[in-house]
Parts: C-alpha cells; sequence; structure tokens
C-alpha cells in the first residue's frame, strides 16, 4: 500500500492490475492486486486502495507499519510543524482510513496496532504523537507501537542467499505470520537510491 501526494483527477478512478513475484514464500503471503487511487481526502485514498486489494484477513492481529521520518535536529529543536513533515511522512488521515477499513471488515479497534523505529532514534512514540496518530488511535481504541522498544523474534529465512536469519519486532511478526501486516510506505525522493520506491 503507498501513499501519494498528488492531487485528485476530475472524477475518482481506480485501476487494478496483477502483481508479480518470484519467491514461493513472498507469493503465499503477499499475492495481492496492485492498486491505484488518486483523491484530496488521504483516508478515502487507504480506503480505496484496500478496498481494491481487499487483503485475506487472518485470525490475528493488524499491524501497520507507516512510513514516518524527519530531521531529529529540528524535531528535538522544535522547528518543525507537521505540516513540514508531510512529503515525506504517511498522514495520520490516511491511517485514519486504514484502521477504518478493517473495522468495516469486522476486526476491532483493539486487534490494531500502528508502529514504527528509527535507526537514529530511541524511541518513535514522540513522533507519533507529534504527528497526531497517537491521538487517533487513543480515540479508535487501537496500540500505538514502538518497534525499538518491542521483544524481538529471531526468524530462519530457509530461501535466503546472504541473510539467512534476522530479529523481527514481535508485533510485526505476529501480523505476518497470523493476521495482516499492512506497509504504508510514502514515495519521495531519498538520498542513496534517488527514491524509495520499495525500500520500506
Amino acid at each position: 500500500v503507498t501513499t501519494g501526494a498528488t492531487r485528485a483527477a476530475s472524477g475518482r478512478r481506480l485501476h487494478v492490475v496483477s502483481a508479480t513475484v518470484t519467491d514461493a514464500r513472498a507469493r503465499a503471503a503477499a499475492a495481492s492486486p496492485v492498486a491505484q487511487a488518486k483523491d484530496d481526502d488521504p483516508a478515502l485514498v487507504a480506503h480505496a486502495l484496500l478496498t481494491a486489494i481487499a487483503p485475506k484477513i487472518g485470525d490475528g492481529p493488524v499491524f501497520i507499519k507507516p512510513n514516518l521520518n524527519f530531521n531529529s535536529k529540528d524535531f528535538a529543536a522544535g522547528r518543525l510543524t507537521p505540516a513540514d513533515l508531510a512529503p515525506v511522512t504517511v498522514s495520520a488521515r490516511f491511517l485514519e482510513g486504514v484502521l477504518d477499513y478493517f473495522r468495516g471488515r469486522g476486526v476491532p479497534y483493539s486487534q490494531m496496532a500502528v508502529g514504527e523505529g528509527f535507526g537514529y532514534r530511541t524511541t518513535a512514540n514522540g513522533v507519533m504523537q507529534f504527528l497526531g496518530i497517537d491521538a487517533l488511535c487513543r480515540k479508535r481504541g487501537a496500540q500505538t507501537i514502538d518497534l525499538n522498544a518491542a521483544r524481538a523474534v529471531h526468524v530462519e529465512l530457509a530461501s535466503a542467499r546472504t541473510m539467512k536469519e534476522i530479529d523481527i519486532a514481535e508485533p510485526v511478526w505476529n501480523a505476518f505470520e497470523r493476521g495482516v501486516l499492512v506497509s504504508c510506505a510514502k514515495l519521495k525522493t531519498h538520498r542513496y537510491p534517488v527514491t524509495t520506491l520499495t525500500l520500506k
């Protein structure tokens, strides 16, 4: 699921095509179509994308991983506003659409969580609070999770060629194994690969 910052074209159009994957495990875990949706309201975009993709819902939790990004020095100095982060950060309004979509599919908000972790910061809680994600989740009854503080699950990758084992935050692993794992990436420029695309 990818967020976009473009304005809506006249009329709401939705285009769905099949995704191509090569690894059997990835195919089983992510055999979803690819969808494109445009609208001025990010919540409507989220709902349209998920409606088109129609993810299979398991008996486990729904974990939503947004792409949150910020300049740590400016953030710490109080020089940022949520609007400053809009080009590089998934909005709380988009996440609201994701949460409400799954509630409409019968998943209680108490079974949903939004979480993030940063490689250069010990906690994501302050950023989620700053962006209004924490308030949104409290209002809905969903959780927010700092992935850096979460317990890890050691996972062996049977089909891997180079990295044979990794540690994954337990909330992410539980959603991947038994529920729904939603990665909300943000298309933006990146100083290393030029654009983030599937980096997240």
